[in-house]
């Protein structure tokens, strides 16, 4: 794979043996290493942090903001699913990754990162808000319903929610032709605040 590519290149150039270090965690993240020696840096760093400690919570923290500087937001976001998926489940990169993948409009990556949220934690308001945005920017405008008035239900305290969720339930009902329902949604959060 590409960590025994590295390695042979590494031996034949004289390249720093951190490319050895660290081509256990390329080959599990399957990221792409910057070209820039500034960016490289940092995601070097990090990879061996999770080289040294596979399931460290800020070191994944680490090669995402990294690679999202070196303008490799796929890679990050994709980073953080597989950090999550073999250390047992981390709720806060699959909310990293749904918010990475919503910025890149990849409204089906973020739904899917959004889902695993809510299995891991299904009464967390958040799985359920990021799953809605993707829906709603995707078009799906049921779905978009159910999940806003679930993380409207679940959100506490009411009085500290903001009016996104509820705009976001209207724009979806009036899409579903149903304009009684989206008034609706905006007078609830009236009434909250």
């Amino acid at each position: 794979g590409l960590a025994a590519l590295l390695s042979a290149a590494s031996a034949q150039v004289g390249l720093d043996p951190v490319w050895q270090r660290v081509s256990p965690a390329i080959d599990r993240f399957e990221v792409a290493v910057p070209l820039n020696p500034l960016r490289r840096a940092a995601v070097l760093e990090a990879l061996e942090e999770l080289t040294r400690e596979r399931c460290d919570q800020a070191a994944i923290v680490n090669l995402g903001k990294a690679l999202q500087a070196a303008g490799q937001r796929r890679d990050a976001a994709n980073a953080h699913i597989r950090f999550s998926a073999t250390c047992g489940g981390h709720s806060e990169s699959l909310q990293i990754a749904a918010n990475i993948f919503l910025t890149i409009a990849d409204f089906e990556r973020a739904a899917e990162a959004a889902t695993a949220m809510t299995a891991m934690e299904p009464l967390n308001d958040n799985g359920y808000f990021l799953r809605a945005v993707a829906y709603d920017r995707s078009g799906q405008a049921r779905k978009a319903v159910d999940d806003y008035t679930t993380a409207i239900e679940l959100f506490t305290p009411k009085h500290l929610i903001a009016d996104v969720s509820f705009v976001g339930l209207a724009r979806n009902y009036e899409r579903m032709g149903q304009p009684c329902d989206a008034a609706a949604a905006i007078e609830s959060w009236v009434a909250i605040k």
